[in-house]
């Protein structure tokens, strides 16, 4: 129950908690040998990358931009990842019983436009800490170089 209660505050408070990431302005993807920008490729706009849950979590954000490029990483067939670039470590979305994975997805039509989503990571023993590199993957979407904050 008390897992529960946590939940729900944390996500009627977590945009609060949530202001950014580290991330230089001209962030790309290698796309056949020239550098395209995130928006481009994807659709999406990083907002951030951060501790959340007393350290327990990492929480990513991303703007859609594009509903049609962005839809892949907002599929539910496509499984997301959190890379420790210094440790190697990787860790996934939390599962849980009733609520399921902690991230969101859409199941029918296209992602809002203008709209921020989550992704939750776990971060079993706090190994990840502010100032850490680390690298998102969603199916084909890498994006490497985040900075934890």
């Amino acid at each position: 129950m008390y897992g529960r209660v946590l939940l729900l505050i944390l996500l009627a408070f977590a945009p609060v908690l949530v202001q950014g990431c580290s991330l230089k302005a001209g962030t790309g993807v290698r796309s056949g040998g020239e550098m395209v920008s995130i928006e481009d490729r994807w659709g999406i706009k990083v907002e951030g990358l951060r501790l959340t849950a007393e350290g327990y979590m990492c929480d990513f954000r991303f703007r859609v931009i594009d509903a049609a490029k962005a839809a892949p990483l907002l599929s539910r067939k496509n499984p997301a990842s959190l890379l420790n670039e210094d440790s190697g470590m990787l860790t996934h979305v939390p599962v849980t019983p009733k609520v399921g994975p902690l991230r969101q997805t859409v199941k029918l039509g296209k992602p809002a436009e203008g709209r921020t989503y989550f992704i939750f990571f776990a971060n079993p023993g706090k190994l990840i800490k502010p100032g850490t590199k680390a690298t998102v993957s969603i199916g084909e979407f890498v994006m490497p170089g985040l900075v934890v904050q």
